[in-house]
């Protein structure tokens, strides 16, 4: 018996010893996908792991769910950008992590009232959130597009949508991952608004807390984030298993199909095929502030260092355990360098590790607590194939090629840079690879601009050298007639050597974009960087990027260059008598040149990338960005669509009217379509009266609606006089067979029915 009372007396003590916090974490809305996450944390047992029984609040919509939160009644919320507003006025909000990377806020109109702008909406009736917590993005861009001071009828929403139907409003506030499918479902269909089309691109669903719950529990803050982005990992990876969740013991009246179209909302608007979940960009909390600010919705400073949740662990790194017992077990890692790349990456006189990868890698290091130990024996070529053995571990500093991903797995590029041409000073301005035919080109051996050559280029002859500053020398002494590498590689090298007969005069179609390579048998370790790199501050970067590439101009000359320059031995002496005037007068030219230099480069990039007539992406910027549209589309698994535009009949503007009133034609039908497009399409002429416009991350409904849109923004409008241009599009969707010309074909004859039909029309392939 007094076995029996002690094992008893055991448990009891255990279950208290053990018992896990009770919190509780208040929804935004109503139970549906928009919360898969958390569903996951919870029935998975991630917040159980932590040491946490999380009760998940439905919503009231009664109730201020941000207030909710402040006053006690619930530990954690989810709410959008509002957030800053109550930070604005001193209210203590922690924000613990953005779990939505834009938001899926838009308003929705009938297709039948011709209602697709906020600009239309002026006078007219809007059904809007009953508080303040919800919509600040629609709230945003009324303020943006100034429909907000010109006034428009804001009305209680029924959040049934009757009275919309029934047109007694005009305009409904929604989610795209939402509403429009259940309204579809009715037979209704609806123009969506969408702020990030005029300039508004807000976080969406933010992760929160009081500022009381982060002083009292700052390791219960830490659990719940973890658990928390754990369970949005699985939520998306398992999604039908989540969906078939949320249907058995959640939101039952909701079909399955409409809980798969929510899925697949929700996931565009996370992200997390490019952005781990939960990341928080300083500059972009910069840019909603300045919004919110410029248009009188905040009139106060936020300190973000106070109200931003960071992690304490690993320097504001939010590692997981097996990521920090990685570490522990690898303190150092071997780096496969370039020992004479600057700015880069290089040796000094001291045989020393310098350059902006080299402080990129300082920083890092003091975050994760490991060394990085950089490999400095041999050449480039040496450190590349003691990678391809695993011998080495990483690349500070390196082009993400297919070669390389064989045995290297590549974080996000952190540094970009355009490649360019130097030539001696005597050469014209160069449009691009075309004019290199019959050329000599220097390039370094193993470089990037070695396989651009040798893979899209080889009837162009090629001089390998083993650096840049033999680059310049094979084009300074005539052994080249051209030397390729990026922008900074070669300025800084020009500076350096004093070279005053060498210029820029073009750049090719590609960039120099630098990520760190990690052997592909440590994707931990993958994950681990790519953390690190998104934690480093934009007043870091800046501070990194002028040590290196904002040099000072007052640099010595080499006296051996100047020698090889002034080569009769008589001037020798006169040279060191007025070394101190020569001296200067080298210096002013080095400031004129660089001024040049700099003034030179943006004219060439607009040159090479903007149509001149319309000031939109010209065919061949156009044919580069599809190029990596199809890419991305394709690795992420990801949307795409391109839409191609015809203008009716514009051969009888230039009969009628000449070739100066058709250009006028051209432009103010440029500006239409890139006022009304988003930032993140990229529109362009495609050639003559042909327009393409390549929009990522969007489905060929999406793109038929904003095509759409185009025809009836550009019906609506006066040209000159009375004339109206009408115009012809034709919408095509990637699918994973496509190449460019493929989607292209298929837009063609998208665009070939709408001719078909009349003109004046949106057609779908």
């Amino acid at each position: 018996m007094g076995v029996w009372r002690w094992l008893i007396s055991f448990f009891i003590l255990s279950s208290s010893l053990f018992a896990l916090e009770k919190v509780s974490l208040q929804l935004k809305w109503h139970h549906q996908f928009q919360f898969a996450g958390y569903y996951a944390a919870l029935e998975k047992g991630f917040y159980r792991e932590e040491g946490l029984d999380v009760e998940l609040k439905d919503r009231d919509l009664a109730q201020n769910n941000v207030e909710q939160v402040l006053q006690g009644k619930s530990h954690y919320g989810i709410a959008d950008s509002v957030l800053f507003l109550y930070q604005a006025r001193k209210e203590p909000i922690m924000i613990i992590a953005p779990i939505f990377q834009h938001s899926p806020n838009v308003l929705l109109t009938l297709k039948s009232s011709g209602i697709d702008s906020p600009y239309k909406l002026i006078g007219k009736r809007v059904a809007f959130y009953p508080n303040d917590a919800d919509g600040l993005p629609i709230l945003a861009m009324m303020h943006e597009t100034g429909v907000l001071k010109k006034g428009f009828k804001r009305v209680n929403a029924d959040f049934d949508f009757k009275e919309f139907i029934n047109k007694k409003v005009d305009a409904h506030h929604g989610y795209i991952t939402n509403e429009p499918y259940a309204l579809l479902q009715k037979g209704v269909e609806t123009n969506i608004i969408n702020p990030q089309h005029f300039g508004v691109d807000l976080y969406g669903d933010i992760f929160f807390t009081s500022q009381n719950e982060f002083q009292k529990h700052p390791a219960r803050v830490a659990a719940m984030k973890r658990a928390t982005i754990r369970g949005w990992e699985y939520a998306l990876s398992h999604q039908e298993e989540i969906i078939q969740l949320i249907k058995t013991k959640y939101a039952p009246e909701k079909t399955l199909d409409q809980l798969r179209y929510e899925a697949k909302g929700i996931e565009s608007v996370i992200s997390a095929s490019t952005i781990p979940i939960g990341t928080l960009d300083y500059g972009r909390l910069e840019y909603t502030q300045n919004l919110l600010s410029r248009h009188g919705l905040i009139n106060a400073k936020i300190s973000l260092d106070k109200c931003i949740y960071k992690d304490a662990i690993n320097n504001q790194l939010d590692l997981t355990p097996q990521e920090r017992a990685w570490l522990k077990e690898h303190p150092i890692i071997r780096t496969a360098i370039d020992t004479s790349w600057a700015p880069f990456e290089y040796l000094d006189e001291k045989g020393s590790y310098q350059g902006l990868a080299a402080d990129y890698l300082t920083l890092i290091s003091q975050k994760l607590g490991v060394r990085f130990e950089p490999h400095t024996k041999g050449v480039w070529n040496d450190a590349v194939k003691l990678m391809e053995q695993h011998q080495l571990d990483m690349y500070p500093c390196a082009v993400k090629t297919p070669q390389r991903e064989m045995y290297a797995t590549f974080t996000h590029p952190y540094l970009n840079f355009r490649m360019v041409i130097l030539t001696d000073e005597n050469v014209g301005y160069l449009n691009g690879m075309n004019d290199l035919k019959n050329k000599t080109v220097a390039v370094a051996r193993g470089y990037i601009s070695e396989e651009i050559l040798k893979r899209n280029y080889p009837s162009i002859k090629r001089v390998l050298v083993s650096t840049v500053a033999e680059g310049l020398d094979a084009v300074a002494t005539g052994k080249a007639f051209a030397f390729i590498d990026n922008t900074a590689a070669i300025s800084y090298a020009i500076k350096k050597e004093g070279y005053s007969n060498l210029k820029i005069s073009g750049e090719i179609p590609y960039n120099s974009e630098l990520s760190i390579g990690i052997r592909n048998d440590w994707p931990i370790f993958a994950g681990i960087m790519e953390k690190a790199l998104l934690s480093i501050t934009p007043e870091e970067r800046e501070a990194i990027y002028n040590r290196h590439i904002h040099i000072e101009y007052t640099q010595q000359m080499s006296w051996e260059r100047i020698l090889k320059v002034v080569a009769p031995l008589g001037f020798i002496v006169a040279l060191l008598l007025y070394y101190t005037r020569k001296l200067r007068t080298i210096n002013r030219a080095l400031h004129t040149a660089i001024d040049s230099l700099h003034t030179t480069q943006e004219e060439l990039k607009i040159l090479s990338t903007t149509d001149p007539l319309t000031a939109l992406s010209n065919r061949y910027w156009l044919d580069e960005t599809l190029k990596q549209a199809i890419q991305n589309a394709s690795r992420y698994e990801r949307a795409l669509s391109v839409i191609i535009i015809d203008l009716d009949f514009f051969k009888g503007v230039n009969d009628t009217y000449g070739h100066h009133t058709g250009d006028a034609v051209l432009k103010a039908v440029a500006t239409i379509f890139r006022q009304n497009c988003r930032s993140s399409d990229t529109v362009g002429r495609w050639g003559g009266e042909e327009f393409l416009i390549i929009c990522p991350e969007t489905d060929v409904s999406e793109a038929a609606i904003l095509a759409e849109k185009l025809r009836t923004t550009l019906e609506s409008k006066t040209i000159f006089d009375s004339y109206v241009q009408t115009a012809s599009f034709g919408v095509c969707a990637y699918t994973k067979d496509d190449t460019p010309e493929t989607l292209i074909i298929h837009a063609d004859e998208a665009l070939y029915a709408s001719k078909s039909a009349g003109r004046n029309c949106v057609s779908v392939s």
